[in-house]
């Protein structure tokens, strides 16, 4: 495995890997950037609104959770949380966010929120907690009293979105909104768009074999992306084919895999070095957590104590155990 993983080419997609990916694990998001291969959730769009237009007007404010993957507020607040769920550090975003101070970084809690107090001051707001991926219940709960307590309106509403359920439930939303799989249509967008230069023209030849490949998705967004962007470098017709007939395999799911172990088992391949800061179970859990934010893994299930499981879905180890697919991995995994 040692020597497969060199083949491939591991280490130095690790050892290369940005700054952003070793620091916070995830590309940080924003309310600005438009994917021009945004589809699939033209249903989820009017329950939303519906939902955000009939919270209660009697509390300071409202929880719902979006789980997969507003006119009437005065102020939109959007905040990249990921792996790191520091509440100085996300008071500090959200107050930059408010005020447009990017400033240095208030480190005492009492300062912050007092400057959080004045900038919320009779305003309604939506606040978009994007990413999250906070199991702690405690530090859930003191971040949340802290909003309320600097909070003077009601009718106010706070949207989370995880990739699991356990955060979601953790948040205690009143409403919880999962998004489902893309359709096998969506996927075939999305392939085209990314094989195709953009010009949206595709002989029926190529058509015919890429919805087929679209199908084997299976809704994934991850694995339409890759495959499109694979495709993107194969001009031939005898290569989409081979793409189809070679990666996608009709094995059902994966294995599942306690976390802890899976960690060990990177140790023991040698996948994981330690830095001057951090030892190789850190860097483990780090690097666990980017393959999961990027839906390379899914959690399967967790037990008692916080044990958790995790499966890779077929298709993407398919995809993910083709040589010539690996680089495709690792650019949407470092945000290249």
């Amino acid at each position: 495995m040692s020597k497969r993983g060199i083949d491939l080419g591991l280490q130095r997609i690790i050892l290369n890997a940005p700054a952003a990916v070793t620091t916070h694990t995830s590309i940080e998001t924003n309310s600005f950037s438009c994917d021009p291969n945004f589809v699939g959730r033209d249903d989820d769009v009017p329950k939303l609104v519906d939902m955000l237009t009939h919270i209660p007007q009697d509390q300071t404010f409202t929880t719902a959770a979006l789980v997969g993957m507003g006119a009437r507020f005065r102020s939109l607040i959007w905040v990249h949380v990921s792996q790191s769920f520091d509440p100085i550090r996300l008071f500090n975003k959200i107050y930059s966010t408010l005020t447009s101070n990017t400033g240095d970084r208030v480190e005492i809690k009492e300062v912050i929120l007092k400057n959080l107090q004045e900038a919320l001051k009779s305003k309604t707001y939506l606040l978009v907690l994007d990413d999250v991926c906070n199991e702690d219940v405690l530090k859930w709960k003191d971040f949340m009293n802290s909003v309320e307590g600097v909070t003077s309106t009601k009718g106010n509403c706070i949207i989370i979105t995880t990739r699991k359920e356990n955060v979601a439930s953790i948040a205690d939303p009143f409403h919880v909104h999962p998004l489902k799989g893309l359709s096998d249509n969506d996927c075939w967008s999305i392939i085209k768009a990314n094989a195709c230069d953009g010009n949206g023209e595709v002989s029926s030849r190529f058509e015919n074999i890429g919805r087929q490949i679209a199908t084997r998705c299976q809704g994934l967004p991850l694995a339409t992306n890759v495959v499109g962007g694979v495709l993107r470098r194969c001009k031939s017709e005898q290569e989409w084919c081979s793409i189809k007939e070679n990666w996608l395999s009709d094995d059902e799911g994966g294995q599942e895999i306690v976390k802890e172990e899976l960690i060990e088992l990177w140790m023991a391949e040698g996948f994981l070095q330690p830095s001057q800061r951090h030892d190789m179970e850190f860097m483990g859990d780090m690097f666990y957590n980017v393959l999961l934010q990027n839906s390379l893994l899914q959690v399967a299930k967790i037990y008692y104590l916080g044990r958790e499981y995790c499966v890779m879905h077929n298709l993407v180890h398919d995809l993910a155990s083709s040589g010539r697919s690996c680089q495709a991995f690792a650019n949407i995994t470092l945000g290249r």
